[in-house]
């Protein structure tokens, strides 16, 4: 079809009367909804307290956060590989398995799952530093993309004689600038 037509063969939505329109005040049009998941991924790398619980009040003041403001990945790292091994195949990530699109292979990956033999149709668990990062979709692909974006590094010849806490700075680094330099931007303006 022409510029402006309708093509008959796609479903059509009905008309929105502009009049009729409720826009909420808290809504943000000029910032799309990926930065709500990089925001709660942010999140749960700076905040964790194990206690707390929607079922109870807490007190704001007694919280204890069990991370760092250092924005250091810790909710991707874990504790490393020396506390950690099941989550490193040395210096990389242990990955899952391959994701398909449209029924064919991707080069993205799952989480790593542990898989209970004794439950075999139950949920299998990430093998994550924050169990947190494996609630939704995409904060899990965000995590995906951390674990897969360190072990290109490690592969990179750049990195090759690089330790495992040279490259996991490198890591850091990147992520410290998107945080910086587009999330913030972003979202509290310049």
């Amino acid at each position: 079809p022409e510029t402006g037509e309708k093509n008959p063969q796609l479903p059509a939505a009905s008309p929105e009367n502009p009049k009729k329109r409720i826009q909420d005040d808290e809504e943000n049009a000029g910032i799309s909804a990926g930065y709500t998941y990089l925001g709660q991924f942010i999140d749960h790398d700076i905040t964790f307290d194990p206690a707390s619980s929607l079922q109870q009040q807490n007190d704001p003041n007694a919280l204890v956060d069990f991370r760092t403001p250092r924005l250091d990945l810790d909710s991707v790292y874990g504790r490393g590989p020396d506390d950690q091994p099941y989550m490193y195949d040395g210096k990389k990530f242990r990955l899952g398995r391959p994701l398909f699109e449209l029924d064919q292979p991707t080069k993205v990956r799952d989480l790593p799952r542990f898989a209970d033999p004794n439950d075999p149709n139950g949920a299998k668990r990430a093998l994550i530093g924050d169990k947190r990062n494996d609630e939704n979709v995409i904060v899990a692909q965000l995590h995906a993309a951390m674990l897969q974006f360190h072990n290109k590094l490690v592969d990179d010849p750049a990195h090759k004689s690089a330790t495992f806490q040279e490259v996991q700075q490198h890591v850091r680094w990147h992520y410290q600038w998107i945080v910086v330099n587009d999330f913030l931007v972003t979202i509290c303006g310049e």
